[in-house]
């Protein structure tokens, strides 16, 4: 593990853009608006499919929050497109160029949130949190992301609502847009 790197030293003063893993990506070709971007984060099991679709090549960082090694080294490597930063939520984990930890207390975001118990928050929407709070980012996007309304693009099965409180998740998003805090580019 890169022990003297943060994820909020890569992103500063950076226009990043956090792609979310909705079928809403497939309704239209937005590759070179994703590529655009002087930074641009993926999610979970996306970087094993991603080369499949219109949804743009570049990922500079990949944050996972999977449980178990194998499908975690079994994305990574099934993923045509390695990115260069693997960043786990959650614990460190061996792999990539630079590997690092997201430096973030997951009770901090359940807490803002009003998440309950036994209930986590996506890897997303920690992942905007840090960006909003630990991070100085020049600027925040996201695309890709509807709370779970669809499924992922990668998969007819959703989920998510057993762990995740969805409703908690989008009032968040809703108010960071109406704050203008972060740029919602696909709003549900």
């Amino acid at each position: 593990m890169n022990k003297d790197i943060k994820l909020s030293d890569l992103v500063k003063d950076k226009n990043v853009l956090l792609v979310g893993n909705s079928s809403s990506l497939l309704k239209k070709d937005n590759s070179d608006l994703i590529d655009s971007f002087e930074f641009v984060i993926r999610f979970n099991l996306s970087i094993a499919h991603m080369s499949a679709y219109s949804i743009g090549a570049k990922c500079d960082a990949w944050i996972f929050a999977m449980c178990r090694d194998d499908v975690i080294r079994r994305t990574y490597e099934g993923a045509k497109i390695k990115p260069k930063v693997c960043v786990r939520y959650g614990k460190p984990f061996d792999i990539g160029e630079i590997n690092i930890d997201l430096d973030v207390n997951k009770d901090d975001v359940k807490k803002e949130l009003n998440i309950e118990d036994g209930m986590h928050p996506t890897t997303g929407v920690v992942t905007t949190w840090y960006m909003l709070n630990k991070a100085k980012t020049k600027s925040l996007s996201l695309i890709g992301f509807d709370s779970f309304k669809n499924h992922n693009f990668y998969t007819q099965s959703n989920k998510a609502h057993l762990c995740h409180n969805l409703d908690s998740e989008k009032k968040y998003l809703s108010e960071l847009v109406e704050n203008k805090r972060i740029n919602l580019i696909d709003i549900w």
